[in-house]
């Protein structure tokens, strides 16, 4: 049986804003922090990225037009995980990310708990580096 968990924050700015920061895998490392350390290399449209883990293939599959982001991750492209996640417009002109975490196989649900847990924290630096960069709407 498949486990997930979904996560949203509304961050005060529009979507394509939110949209720019998160469909870059450059950006990665300074909003979802305890994921991320750094970017090692880049092949292509692929990168190696440094997580807790140890080193992984990552990227981002996005579409501006409909607010998807999908992220990929793995020890390859083959083995790579898929973490779908959308921007949204609300109707008082904010966004919402939203975004989905599946407890991959051999992590136990502690650990699953404990990467959500961090999800959430890394959501809350994603609103605090857009709606302070000047990016939120007014």
């Amino acid at each position: 049986m498949t486990i997930s968990r979904t996560q949203t924050v509304e961050i005060d700015a529009q979507a394509a804003a939110v949209f720019d920061v998160v469909s870059k895998v450059e950006q990665l490392p300074r909003w979802a922090t305890a994921f991320c350390a750094g970017i090692l290399e880049r092949e292509g449209s692929r990168y190696r990225i440094a997580t807790p883990q140890g080193a992984m293939m990552f990227w981002i599959d996005a579409d501006r037009t409909r607010g998807v982001v999908d992220m990929y991750g793995g020890p390859s492209e083959a083995e790579a995980s898929r973490w779908p996640a959308r921007v949204l417009d609300t109707p008082d002109g904010t966004s919402v990310f939203v975004f989905t975490a599946f407890r991959s196989a051999g992590v136990s649900e502690v650990h699953f708990a404990g990467q959500c847990a961090a999800l959430g924290h890394e959501l809350q630096t994603l609103q605090r580096l857009v709606e302070t960069q000047g990016l939120a709407p007014g």
